[in-house]
C-alpha cells in the first residue's frame, strides 16, 4: 500500500460564534396580565479547541462501543477477525448509528484523516457497530465507501485516532467536508431528482413530535411551507433537500444533519429551528452560522412536570429529551417574521 505518514498531531481551533435569537412560547413571565413571547438574545456560542492525533498502526483496533461520551471498551471475549486487504477505519464510538452523529462527526473525521494520510477511499474499510441502521450504510455507499458492520475485535492495519475533547472538531469539520473530493460527490448526489419545494417544514414522527402538528402544519402551509418527513426521502434526496430549499422550519433532530454539507452560496438562507424544551442544544445553530444560513430558535411550551427539575442537573432533566411537545403558533410566527425582517423587531433594533 506504499509508504505512509506516521503520527500527526493537530491543534483544533476554537469556534467563535455570533449571538442569535430564541423566541419562547407565550407565558405570563413577562407580564402578569398579558401573555407574551420572550425574545431571548443568546450569547455567542464559543466552542473550545483541542487536539487531534492520528496515525496508521498495526494490531488490534481500540474499539469503543456504547452510549456516552466515550462509550465502553469492546469486551475481549468477542471474536477476533483479521482484515488483510483493507485499511481499517473504526467508527465504533460516539454512537455512529445516529444519522447526525455519522454525517456530522464520523464522516468529516474520516474525510480529513484520509486526506492527511493520503488514503484512497476505496482502500479503506469503514467499520460500524453490528446494529447500525441501513440508512447509515446507504450514506456511506453514496461516497463510495465500503462498510463492515461488526462488534468483533479487528486485527490489521488501522487508523488510530483520538480527539480531545471530542467536541473540539466543531470549528474544523465544516472545512473537512468542503474539500473538492467531498463537494464533488455531494454535487453529484444532488444533481438528479424531482425539484424540492423552496419552503420546507421538516417534521418528526415517533419521538420529539409536535402534539399540535395539525395546527402548526396549517399555519405554515398558509405561508407556503410544504411538510416533509426526512425518513420519507431517499438518502440522496435528504442531501438535495438542503441544497434546493430556500427557507426551512425544522423540529430539532438528526434530520438537520445534511446542513453541514451545504455550500456557502447555497439556496438555504433561513432556518427556524423548533426547539423542544427537553432537548435544548446549540448544535445546528453553530452549523448554520458556519455555512452562512441565518438561524432563529422557537422554543416549545414548558410542561408542568418539567418545572421542578428545570434548575436541577442536566442528567436528571435529560430524561425529557425525546418527549413530544406543543408549539405556540405565535412564537413561531414571530420567529419567521424576525428572521425575514430583523430590522422590524423592536428588540432586534435595540441589540443588533
Amino acid at each position: 500500500m506504499g509508504k505512509r505518514q506516521g503520527q500527526i498531531t493537530e491543534d483544533l481551533p476554537e469556534f467563535l460564534g455570533k449571538s442569535a435569537w430564541l423566541i419562547t412560547a407565550q407565558s405570563f413571565l413577562l407580564d402578569r396580565f398579558t401573555q407574551d413571547c420572550e425574545h431571548i438574545l443568546l450569547a455567542p456560542k464559543n466552542v473550545p479547541g483541542g487536539k487531534m492525533t492520528y496515525s496508521l498502526t498495526q494490531g488490534e483496533t481500540k474499539s469503543k462501543i456504547g452510549k456516552g461520551r466515550m462509550g465502553r471498551l469492546l469486551p475481549s471475549r468477542l471474536k477476533r477477525k483479521d482484515i488483510n486487504d483493507r485499511i481499517i477505519f473504526d467508527c465504533r464510538r460516539e454512537s455512529p448509528q445516529n444519522w447526525a452523529h455519522f454525517l456530522n462527526m464520523h464522516l468529516p473525521i474520516f474525510f480529513h484523516i484520509s486526506e492527511r494520510l493520503s488514503l484512497q477511499w476505496d482502500e479503506v474499510l469503514l467499520v460500524l457497530p453490528a446494529n447500525t441502521p441501513t440508512y447509515i450504510t446507504k450514506a456511506a455507499v453514496l461516497f463510495g465507501l465500503e462498510t463492515l458492520l461488526t462488534d468483533e475485535t479487528l486485527i490489521g492495519t488501522y487508523v488510530d485516532y483520538e480527539i480531545d475533547p471530542w467536541t473540539s472538531m466543531r470549528k474544523s469539520r465544516v472545512d473537512w467536508v468542503s474539500t473538492d473530493a467531498v463537494s464533488n460527490v455531494v454535487d453529484a448526489i444532488c444533481d438528479t431528482g424531482a425539484p424540492m419545494p423552496p419552503k420546507v417544514f421538516l417534521a418528526r414522527r415517533n419521538t420529539r413530535a409536535i402534539q399540535n402538528q395539525t395546527e402548526v402544519e396549517e399555519f405554515l402551509s398558509s405561508l407556503g411551507y410544504v411538510t416533509i418527513y426526512p425518513e420519507d426521502l431517499t438518502v440522496s434526496d435528504q442531501f438535495r433537500l438542503f441544497r434546493e430549499a430556500e427557507e426551512m422550519v425544522a423540529v430539532h433532530g438528526a434530520g438537520l444533519a445534511p446542513l453541514l454539507f451545504q455550500k456557502r452560496n447555497s439556496n438555504l438562507k433561513r432556518l427556524v429551528e423548533i426547539m423542544p424544551v427537553g432537548h435544548m442544544t446549540e448544535v445546528f445553530h453553530v452549523i448554520a452560522q458556519q455555512v452562512g444560513c441565518d438561524w432563529i430558535g422557537a422554543r416549545g411550551r414548558i410542561k408542568s412536570t418539567y418545572v421542578p427539575k428545570i434548575y436541577g442537573d442536566m442528567n436528571v432533566f435529560s430524561e425529557y429529551s425525546l418527549d413530544d411537545f406543543e408549539v405556540d403558533i405565535r412564537s413561531l410566527k414571530e420567529a419567521i417574521t424576525l428572521i425575514r425582517n430583523p430590522s422590524e423587531d423592536r428588540n432586534a433594533r435595540a441589540q443588533m
